[in-house]
């Protein structure tokens, strides 16, 4: 789904696996840069995971771009998820923030971890 990435001059080495539907990407010196985990319902894409392991620098609004313009290039009409509370991700008020930021519709949920839910047409 998402060809190629760069990020601060950097080419990533960026992996599709199918059966997974997982997206990650690598530096080049192998480190990690973002996994991005999502399953096909119909015209809509749901995201399950989105972790990027470089945090404030761009990456993170570099690899949605990517993967919604490839969603929209291959006929999805919607992205849509649910943010979840959990010390492995950003706090709610930045994870908010950064799909606002995105255009993402931003809702907001309270049901056990999941604090909002997220949804954008593409």
């Amino acid at each position: 789904m998402i060809e190629n990435i760069i990020h601060n001059n950097e080419n990533l080495n960026v992996s599709l696996d199918t059966k997974k539907l997982e997206v990650r990407g690598e530096f080049s010196d192998g480190t990690k840069a973002f996994i991005l985990n999502y399953d096909i319902f119909g015209t809509s894409i749901k995201i399950y995971d989105f972790k990027v392991y470089r945090k404030r620098e761009g990456l993170g609004t570099n690899v949605l771009t990517e993967f919604e313009l490839c969603a929209k290039k291959n006929g999805f009409k919607k992205i849509y998820g649910e943010l979840t509370n959990s010390p492995d991700y950003s706090s709610p008020d930045v994870l908010i923030e950064f799909y606002n930021k995105m255009g993402y519709n931003v809702k907001p949920k309270n049901h056990g971890m999941q604090y909002a839910e997220i949804s954008k047409n593409t």
